[in-house]
């Protein structure tokens, strides 16, 4: 899981090319990992959690530097800017007060089960096999 710590830490010091590079690979490699293997990678004090712990990650005013210093110095393209963005905005519509809320999702077995889950994670390795190339 990314470490938001770490992250602000990372901000602050205006993140380099490659900084950014392993934050959002980071990012991807566990919002596009199976629901055991994101299970694995927390503690399990934390577990009760998980699935807006992962959302909260994807606040696009949080993460966007990353993406933008990536977009700034032509290392990504705006297609692949706007396919990060496109996560962000997915949870923003299905987290509470979105227009498509819905609290299953934000269950264990949504967590597991649900095509939303599903598509964030296919959309997620997509990413990570382009980002993996970088």
């Amino acid at each position: 899981m990314v470490n938001f710590f770490r992250a602000r830490k990372i901000k602050n010091e205006l993140p380099s090319i490659e900084n950014s590079k392993k934050f959002l690979k980071d990012m991807l490699i566990f919002l596009g990992s199976e629901y055991d293997v994101q299970c694995s990678m927390i503690e399990e004090f934390a577990l009760w959690n998980l699935s807006d712990d992962i959302a909260s990650e994807w606040y696009w005013d949080y993460f966007s530097i990353f993406v933008n210093v990536l977009l700034e110095d032509n290392i990504i393209t705006d297609k692949i800017a706007d396919e990060f963005k496109t996560i962000a905005d997915e949870f923003d519509l299905r987290s509470r007060g979105g227009d498509l809320f819905d609290e299953y999702i934000w269950t264990h077995e949504g967590l597991k089960n649900h095509v939303f889950w599903s598509e964030q994670r296919q959309r997620a390795m997509a990413l990570y096999k382009y980002m993996d190339k970088l």
